[in-house]
């Protein structure tokens, strides 16, 4: 009985677009390496075009939601404290947009 793990390496090759040369082939000790077209890292999706769309999209989405938890919040207990509000949004939705920013 012949079993196929798959392969626990993985490798995203950046290019500007089109496919991989058929020549193209990794292997690490002898194993073949698995291609991908996006690996998520540290919370960094990494694309073949280096495109961060797919990083934004979800950091945008969840700096939202903790705006809009902050906003429900101050109805809630009928508060009005503009600094209140900034010090939580520096504290709470600031470094949800600012992760990997550099």
């Amino acid at each position: 009985m012949v079993t196929y793990l798959k392969s626990i390496f993985k490798i995203i090759v950046f290019r500007k677009g089109g496919f991989l040369g058929k020549h193209e082939k990794w292997h690490y000790n002898g194993k073949p390496v698995e291609v991908v077209n996006s690996y998520n890292y540290l919370g960094i999706t990494f694309t073949t075009k280096l495109s961060f769309v797919n990083t934004l999209m979800p950091l945008i989405a969840k700096a939202k939601k903790s705006v809009n938890e902050i906003l429900h919040a101050f109805k809630n207990l009928s508060c009005s404290n503009l600094h209140l509000f900034t010090k939580l949004f520096d504290s709470k939705v600031y470094p949800t947009l600012s992760y990997s920013c550099e």
